[in-house]
């Protein structure tokens, strides 16, 4: 969608205000495809693939996809806005499952600053194989915990909705936990110019503010067929 496009359909089909529609597209939607159009390079990600938006937000992410997307939020202002765009959302809540219909795949699922949010990452993790088929992808990027950053000046990864600390070992080692093959991994920071972030991946992967993973179904995990969740969720392992 082009700029001017995108912008008409915001402020004009935005569900609040004329001020507040303007304020929501300056913040989340003007700047979001150039800040993210090297990781979709990178991680080959095309928007006629059909996207599986996992906590959507305001949907600036999911406007770009195909149209039998859909994006999955929690908050009802956040929809009514959403859906006034006319994109697909479903309300739901993450803890305690997606909300789709059993067996309904997507070729990519976008899973952005949503781990740290959970209480059970784990188990969220194993959801989303089901949604997945054999060539779909996961993207999944946190906040990152380093040393290097100074966490009394500037503690990325710290706020009283996150409940977990990730880096990128750490992360690896739960997205294998759940059955995943990580295909790559980046430090990509969006404030960043592209150049920065081409010569500077290798620091910005180990010690960057945060870090993003590109990975796909592997092999199950190795543990009962089915497990019973202590919410009362139960998930099969695929």
């Amino acid at each position: 969608m082009e700029p001017e496009e995108l912008r008409d359909l915001v402020l004009k089909k935005g569900c609040f205000s004329p001020k507040e529609n303007e304020r929501i597209y300056n913040l989340y939607f003007a700047r979001w495809m150039d800040q993210h159009r090297p990781l979709f390079k990178r991680f080959k990600i095309s928007t006629n693939e059909r996207c599986l938006d996992i906590g959507c937000s305001y949907g600036m992410n999911l406007v770009h996809f195909n149209k039998s997307s859909v994006g999955l939020e929690h908050e009802d202002k956040i929809i009514k806005f959403v859906r006034g765009l006319g994109l697909n959302v479903t309300k739901t809540n993450l803890e305690v499952g997606l909300g789709l219909e059993p067996k309904e795949k997507f070729e990519l699922l976008w899973a952005t600053d949503i781990l740290v949010h959970l209480t059970s990452p784990y188990l969220f993790l194993l959801k989303c194989r089901e949604h997945m088929g054999d060539d779909s992808r996961l993207v999944v990027q946190i906040p990152q915990y380093t040393p290097l950053i100074n966490q009394s000046v500037k503690p990325t990864y710290k706020s009283i909705t996150h409940y977990y600390a990730f880096n990128r070992p750490t992360l690896a080692y739960l997205l294998k936990a759940a059955g995943y093959e990580i295909l790559d991994s980046c430090g990509y920071v969006r404030s960043l110019p592209h150049l920065a972030n081409a010569l500077c991946d290798p620091f910005l992967k180990e010690f960057g503010p945060n870090i993003w993973f590109l990975a796909k179904k592997g092999p199950k995990p190795t543990y009962a067929s089915k497990q019973k969740t202590l919410v009362g969720m139960e998930v099969e392992y695929e």
